[in-house]
């Protein structure tokens, strides 16, 4: 009777594992040669039509969007990097940083901030990553409605991760 509900549990975890697991798919950045990894179906730009020159990727599903920006501006170092784009967040009216910490992304150091904003009469809110990897500043920004965003911030962290300048495939 134990090995029948044992065998039986087994079952269900092994059925129940690829509807847990979300399929990602490699995206590659011709212009500024990094790779970087989306759950299966998210619309992506890349690139972007964009006027910004920084901006080399987008990707949203519902949401959920993420960019990816690279800048080739002088900065003295990567603090006075992450203290420019934390003055510049700071100037769009509603702005706040709820939280700010350290991480890593592509084997390098980088710089987070959590925070949220008004869009549309509604409270956004998102997650800003900072590093500097081959002489460029890269950011990535990752967004949604501030009620969906705990439930979407794994897999914004399973993007960031994915982020490889590398040019391997990137891991799923």
């Amino acid at each position: 009777m134990v090995r029948v509900l044992a065998l039986m549990l087994c079952v269900v975890v092994f059925f129940s594992l690829p509807a847990l697991a979300e399929e990602f798919v490699s995206y590659v950045s011709p212009l500024a040669g990094f790779a970087i990894a989306f759950p299966e179906g998210w619309e992506v730009e890349n690139p972007p039509e964009s006027f910004d020159p920084t901006l080399m990727l987008s990707a949203r599903s519902g949401e959920a969007w993420v960019w990816v920006t690279l800048e080739y501006r002088y900065y003295a170092s990567f603090d006075a990097f992450r203290e420019r784009v934390r003055s510049d967040i700071l100037l769009y009216p509603g702005v706040q940083i709820l939280g700010e910490g350290r991480a890593e992304v592509d084997d390098v150091p980088a710089y987070w901030y959590v925070y949220s904003f008004p869009e549309g009469g509604r409270e956004m809110q998102g997650i800003l990553y900072l590093f500097s990897r081959n002489e460029g500043f890269y950011r990535i920004i990752c967004w949604t409605s501030q009620e969906t965003f705990d439930a979407v911030f794994p897999t914004f962290r399973k993007i960031v991760r994915s982020f490889t300048t590398g040019m391997k495939q990137a891991p799923e």
